[in-house]
C-alpha cells in the first residue's frame, strides 16, 4: 500500500513535460498537476467533438520529442539473432 501512495503522489520534478519546459524544482510537479487537472475538469466534454484522428497527431507530437533516433539507428544495425 505505502507503494502504491508514494509513486502515486510523488512530486517527480523531472518529468517529460517539466523537462521540455525547462522545470528544475519540485513546485514545477504541482504547478503542472494543478493544471492537468484543471483541464481534465473543464476541458473534457469538449473532447467528445473532436476527430479521434485529430487527438492522435496531438498525442504523436507530444512522444515523438522523448525518441532517442541515434539510439534507434544502433539498434537497428546491431546484430540480431534468430
Amino acid at each position: 500500500m505505502e507503494m502504491v501512495f508514494c509513486t502515486t503522489f510523488s512530486l517527480r520534478y523531472r518529468t517529460a513535460i517539466n523537462s521540455q519546459s525547462g522545470v528544475r524544482t519540485p513546485a514545477g510537479g504541482l504547478w503542472t498537476g494543478a493544471l492537468v487537472i484543471v483541464a481534465i475538469v473543464v476541458l473534457t466534454p469538449y473532447f467528445y467533438y473532436i476527430p479521434q484522428s485529430a487527438l492522435a497527431a496531438v498525442i504523436i507530437m507530444a512522444v515523438i520529442q522523448m525518441v532517442d533516433y541515434d539510439i534507434l539507428l544502433t539498434l537497428w544495425r546491431g546484430k540480431r539473432r534468430c
